[in-house]
């Protein structure tokens, strides 16, 4: 009798100690395969919708000329408008990295859902009288519109950081795909919200239209629209909140524990080394191409409207398709291949890939611009999801939002200077050889990073079991046959 209730002492004081420690046993194993339990499959689209609109700077070129018109605004003016959204979003995003990391996630999503709210409100009462020459300022616009996207990324940062802690790590790769496709339905589904339900009908309402440029003659449309923003950034922050009580809260030692110089020092680590390599060369180039690159490769190949139309289309879907094939490539090469942990890079290398062949096109021929634009529309879509998972492996747990918020103001503030060169270059050839270099270069990184990583197994974020739980837990198991 007493050796069956030491057993079970031991086998009670196992499972104690299995929350703390962190060593490969065979029954360690058992606990890190254990099923995704549903709580964690309905954070998913919860995340989901936290990410979907953080981008809404994508739909500004659908009331751009109308503002401009109205307001009586010049080019210089109404770019000033965007550029102050960019600042929001990109040049002050380590901010709400930094605030997750301190503060975590409840403080974030309320922080960011109370901004977001707040920018949209402001708009839509700044032209809810349909706006007049000077009536309102472009720089209260551009200011309101600052705000709006800055709170975005504060729901971004704590809805991708905090999926990246719910699920598994060996689903890391395919969360974090699904979270890229999800920001990638709010660029399809904010436009045909805007032509279905708030864009009056040149049938019906005619005298809604300057007569001259076509273009809307009030913009109380404009403030309806962003009144629906938001109402749907105030949702989505209410129902991100229903996470909170699963995410376990910041300690309070936690805040501050690491100074930015000991930060900076992790970038010595081969894996982080690529990705800011990554960011620097590729994945901004391919940003830069995506938004103003391919207009001007059309212009140069001689497409009408409708060709560019549905190019820029099925630019989109090849995006989808590749943030949807690389996240499962990623973690199936991870599970199921010799490559394990460097499955990953694999992925990165595939996705890189296909845009140095799209940069090898335009070289080539002006007039492959349309399979150029896919190649790298689909290596955009495939670093855009590997980018988040990859953060969540390289980097500390407690660091993550920096670390996310950091890569992504670096994305955002080069993708303008690349834009900016491609302008001033006319997008010519010297321009797509440095993009093929650069894709290049970070290939090379990665193939490194590969071959470092090769047949090493993913950390786990879930709780494993030490040696001293392995013997306590067979001595039970033994205790019990015995008795």
């Amino acid at each position: 009798m007493s050796q069956k209730s030491d057993g079970a002492a031991s086998f009670g004081s196992a499972l104690h100690i299995a929350r703390v420690e962190h060593l490969e046993t065979p029954l360690s194993s058992e606990v890190r395969e254990e099923k995704v339990q549903l709580w964690q499959w309905l954070s998913i689209p919860i995340c989901g919708l936290l990410v979907m609109f953080s981008m809404p700077t994508m739909s500004f070129g659908l009331y751009k000329k109308a503002v401009q018109e109205v307001l009586a605004l010049d080019s210089a003016e109404v770019q000033d408008i965007l550029s102050l959204a960019f600042v929001g979003a990109y040049m002050f995003c380590p901010i709400p990295g930094l605030l997750y990391d301190a503060c975590g996630y409840t403080v974030t999503i309320l922080t960011g859902g109370f901004m977001a709210t707040s920018g949209a409100v402001l708009w839509y009462w700044l032209l809810r009288d349909g706006g007049e020459p000077g009536s309102p300022t472009w720089y209260g616009l551009g200011f309101s519109l600052m705000v709006m996207c800055h709170g975005c990324r504060y729901l971004y940062v704590a809805g991708v950081c905090a999926i990246l802690g719910i699920v598994p790590q060996r689903l890391s790769s395919t969360v974090s795909g699904l979270m890229a496709i999800c920001v990638s339905l709010g660029y399809v589904l904010l436009p045909l919200t805007w032509s279905w339900a708030f864009l009056p009908s040149k049938m019906t309402k005619p005298e809604a239209f300057n007569r001259v440029s076509g273009h809307l003659a009030n913009l109380k449309p404009v403030s309806s629209f962003f009144l629906l923003l938001s109402v749907i950034y105030a949702c989505t922050t209410v129902g991100g909140l229903s996470l909170a009580r699963r995410l376990k809260p910041k300690q309070s030692g936690s805040v501050g524990s690491t100074s930015l110089i000991q930060r900076l020092r992790r970038l010595r680590d081969p894996g982080a080394m690529a990705l800011v390599v990554h960011k620097f060369f590729t994945h901004s180039f391919m940003s830069a191409y995506m938004t103003s690159g391919v207009a001007e490769a059309a212009h140069h190949a001689g497409a009408g409207p409708a060709e560019v139309a549905a190019a820029l289309f099925w630019m989109g879907i090849c995006g989808l398709v590749g943030r949807f094939f690389t996240g499962l490539s990623s973690d199936f090469l991870s599970s199921y291949t010799p490559a394990r942990q460097a499955g990953r890079e694999v992925t990165f290398i595939i996705a890189i890939s296909c845009s140095f062949m799209g940069y090898c096109l335009m070289i080539y021929s002006k007039d492959s611009w349309i399979i150029a634009t896919y190649l790298i529309a689909f290596g955009h879509g495939g670093v855009s999801a590997l980018t988040p998972a990859a953060v969540g492996a390289v980097f500390p747990k407690a660091e993550r939002g920096f670390w996310m918020s950091s890569l992504i103001c670096l994305l955002g503030m080069l993708s303008w200077v690349y834009g900016r060169l491609g302008a001033a270059l006319g997008w010519n050839l010297a321009l797509y050889a440095f993009g093929a270099v650069g894709a290049l270069l970070t290939i090379f990184m990665f193939l490194v990073v590969a071959c470092i990583n090769w047949g090493q197994h993913e950390p786990s974020n879930v709780p494993q079991v030490s040696v001293r739980d392995e013997a306590a837990f067979r001595g039970a198991e033994s205790a019990k046959s015995n008795c």
